[in-house]
């Protein structure tokens, strides 16, 4: 998967702001106490984290990569491609200036932001019951961080990252016992 932090829209009418249903402004008079009470009932700006932006596969991944009956030693292999769009960066024109931890007004990045995207990888044994399956080993690695190695997690052997250095496609080649 690829997921982005700090995802946010231009203005009042784009998809990626929030309404702050704690908000004292909002129609149903918010939640007194909550940490979100004082803030606007719509929050320009507001920043999204764990944005998922593709999932190259499907939602539990590809079956038949990883036979039934493994070979020790024997290597399997799934390539997946994803083009990460343009930057989009937002305007706020006459918007009063907002700037905190939860949402920005001041102009700059809105998404597609190379530094913000994390990719997400795991192994899973797939069955057709739903209800059957299971993760068997997930990683993260900030997209950013790959030139300098995938950190061992769990059952997974040293990664081979290639080109090193990289400054376009590059390749994370890694075991899991």
């Amino acid at each position: 998967m690829v997921i982005e932090d700090k995802v946010r829209g231009a203005n009042i009418n784009n998809t990626w702001n929030q309404l702050n249903y704690y908000s004292s402004q909002y129609q149903t008079g918010g939640v007194p106490g909550h940490p979100l009470y004082d803030k606007p009932a719509y929050m320009v700006g507001y920043f999204h984290n764990h944005v998922v932006r593709s999932i190259p596969s499907t939602a539990w991944g590809n079956s038949g990569i990883i036979p039934a009956v493994v070979t020790p030693g024997e290597s399997y292999t799934k390539v997946y491609t994803y083009t990460l769009p343009a930057i989009t960066t937002v305007n706020y024109g006459t918007l009063p200036v907002v700037n905190d931890e939860l949402y920005s007004t001041e102009a700059g990045f809105g998404m597609n932001k190379p530094a913000d995207v994390t990719l997400i990888g795991f192994v899973s044994l797939y069955d057709a019951d739903i209800t059957k399956r299971t993760i068997l080993n997930s990683g993260k690695e900030p997209l950013f961080n790959l030139a300098t190695g995938v950190k061992e997690a769990n059952e997974v052997e040293a990664a081979k990252v290639y080109p090193n250095p990289s400054n376009g496609l590059t390749y994370v080649s890694f075991n899991v016992k």
